[in-house]
């Protein structure tokens, strides 16, 4: 796509997020990853603030990973979509960024 900015671009009023890392203002890499996930057959997968808290909450509490909430996003992920297009599916979710 050479007019990829005529498609999506920045925030026009800026969220704010518990994992605010991901909040991101530069769109240059949006055509990649969907291109991407549409050839591999994945999905987006849409997670609240409510389930990002959850997820950070839950690697602080089980693990000695010290990931920040916008590392643990994917987890959130796996979270907002328990039961639904995961059933007999082997996942794996990294976690990313440090607490500071």
């Amino acid at each position: 796509a050479t007019h990829r900015s005529a498609y999506m671009w920045p925030w026009e009023t800026e969220p704010r997020s518990v994992a605010h890392g991901i909040l991101d203002d530069e769109t240059y890499d949006w055509w990649a990853l969907v291109e991407g996930m549409i050839r591999t057959g994945g999905a987006p997968i849409v997670a609240d603030e409510a389930t990002l808290v959850a997820a950070h909450e839950a690697v602080v509490r089980h693990t000695a990973v010290r990931a920040s909430a916008t590392g643990t996003a994917g987890v959130a992920g796996l979270l907002a979509a328990e039961g639904e297009a995961l059933a007999g599916e082997i996942v794996a979710v990294l976690l990313t960024g440090v607490e500071r």
